[in-house]
């Protein structure tokens, strides 16, 4: 996730030490096996992680602030702020101000209230983009 450009990105990056270990510790569970590690002690040590960020901070919350809206209709900033790994909150008030200006919810807050634009997305269940070319051409 780029915060500056407020988009999903594929980037080549290192898993963490703890996604490491566990593909390690599958080895030899049905039959016997080795671990061949294709990278040194010293980049395990350095360079990974010790564990993966979690989906709140990796990805843009569009989704899944408007997802949350139409299920609980209610404010999602404090469920969003509750949660083990929080989102930064100016990640949050950018995924409100991008939903308003998709026209998926009528205001940049909590207030706001979803638009039949922004429930038939969210019953169509793909993405917002697309959602949103599907909703505007019928």
């Amino acid at each position: 996730y780029n915060r500056a450009s407020h988009r999903q990105m594929l980037v080549p990056t290192w898993i963490s030490r703890a996604s490491a270990t566990q593909r390690a510790g599958r080895t030899g569970r049905v039959r016997p096996g080795n671990v061949y590690r294709l990278y040194s002690r010293n980049t395990f040590q350095s360079y990974m992680q010790p564990f993966d960020e979690g989906e709140l901070v990796r990805t843009p919350l569009d989704s899944t602030i408007l997802s949350l809206r139409e299920m609980l209709n209610e404010a999602v900033t404090p469920i969003l702020l509750d949660c083990l790994e929080p989102p930064d909150v100016s990640n949050i008030e950018r995924s409100f101000e991008s939903l308003h200006a998709s026209n998926f919810i009528s205001d940049p807050s909590d207030e706001g209230q979803i638009t039949s634009l922004g429930s038939l997305v969210v019953a169509l269940g793909i993405d917002l983009t697309l959602g949103a070319l599907v909703g505007l051409g019928i």
